[in-house]
């Protein structure tokens, strides 16, 4: 990987990029209301204290949850569920993820090409899918009807990964965009930590139905907060722009 990035990796277009971006100082001065103008530079502080950018975090947790989980135990319930030999586990078990690579593709051209100012639209309609199909994924009889639901509900699923990541990183300047990815990315590493140890319990303690079924539980969290988050860039930039007067006003 290492060296694909040093041969194929773009050089930097950061100043290209910060020419082309819109001046915001007029959404960010109507922000502002009668408190007066809100600076238009957002430090990595104020980023990290923002509630705006919390929505993105948990949408991409509830998005993880489901990943981690099905990543962590769908290989281990068809071993042990549904008997499937250990060389043909690894076999089926890639299946899902070859079918999110390139629903990955598709999800970043719809995202770049009709979606980029709307992605709520996107996010809740594939998690919302998602969900559907994970149920019937708890509710399959063989290892066949396990992956097949698996596989649809991955599709739809991953079709959002890019709208989840790409309108922060869109709209936030390059000074703080790599904290405002990191702060998207916490909420799926936390998803990581926490998703396969609670499945683990739920199937110790009840079965893997139950297990399975916390993933619906991920999709739901996803669904509600991109619901709550900013759903186009004047909205996002207006809220960033809230959050950093009142990061002001405590200070």
């Amino acid at each position: 990987m290492a060296a694909a990035l040093w041969t194929w990796l773009p050089r930097p277009i950061v100043a290209q990029a910060e020419k082309r971006r819109p001046d915001n100082s007029a959404l960010v001065r109507e922000a502002g209301g009668a408190d007066g103008p809100i600076p238009a530079v957002v430090s990595t502080r104020q980023l990290v204290r923002s509630w705006t950018m919390c929505h993105f975090a948990l949408v991409f947790c509830g998005f993880d949850i489901v990943s981690w989980g099905l990543v962590s135990w769908a290989p281990s319930f068809l071993l042990e569920e549904r008997g499937v030999p250990l060389a043909k586990t690894g076999v089926l078990a890639a299946i899902p993820w070859f079918v999110a690579a390139v629903a990955t593709v598709l999800g970043g051209w719809m995202f770049d090409r009709w979606f980029n100012d709307r992605p709520r639209r996107v996010i809740v309609r594939s998690m919302l899918v998602t969900a559907v199909f994970l149920w019937f994924m708890t509710q399959s009889q063989t290892a066949g009807e396990f992956v097949l639901f698996e596989t649809l509900g991955m599709a739809a699923m991953w079709v959002s990964f890019m709208p989840i990541f790409g309108l922060p990183l869109r709209l936030l300047p390059a000074s703080t965009a790599d904290t405002g990815g990191s702060l998207v990315n916490f909420g799926g590493q936390f998803a990581g930590a926490i998703a396969p140890f609670v499945m683990g319990w739920l199937a110790d303690e009840f079965s893997f139905s139950a297990a399975f079924g916390f993933l619906i539980f991920g999709c739901l969290l996803a669904v509600v907060a991109a619901a709550t988050m900013p759903q186009n860039p004047e909205t996002f930039q207006r809220r960033l722009a809230l959050n950093t007067r009142d990061d002001a006003k405590a200070v």
